[in-house]
């Protein structure tokens, strides 16, 4: 008797959940950073460097799921990490004609607004909870 052994499938669903969560992990460490020096903001390039990795890889891997090249799957992706305002619009449209592209840019525009809303209420808690503990 076989036993099939389970393979992990790497969907761009799942690229943009492990995305959303290291950012809200991110959120909460930027949260909790002391800001002794006004000039320190080394957090700030790191949030950045961050965002545009998992930029690169859910476009990588959405550009898989809609079977590009392997030459086009990298090449949106490396662009993607460098110039994303530019390449990432090109892509979608490229991926999903002109109505699909709008329909995902209103998507991921909303997940980004819920994202904000979620970062500031967690940076409000923990603000909160350091008043009230005396911190």
């Amino acid at each position: 008797m076989r036993v099939a052994a389970w393979k992990p499938v790497i969907t761009p669903r799942s690229v943009a959940l492990l995305f959303w969560v290291s950012m809200v992990v991110v959120t909460l460490l930027l949260a909790n950073i002391p800001r002794e020096n006004s000039y320190n903001h080394w957090y700030i390039i790191v949030a950045t460097i961050l965002l545009r990795v998992f930029i690169g890889l859910w476009v990588f891997v959405d550009a898989h799921a809609y079977k590009f090249s392997s030459q086009r799957k990298t090449t949106y992706a490396t662009l993607s990490m460098f110039i994303g305002e530019i390449v990432l619009p090109v892509y979608l449209v490229k991926s999903r004609n002109w109505k699909g592209a709008v329909k995902t840019a209103v998507n991921i525009f909303g997940v980004f607004i819920i994202f904000l809303l979620l970062s500031v209420l967690l940076q409000a808690l923990i603000l909160f909870i350091r008043r009230g503990s005396g911190v």
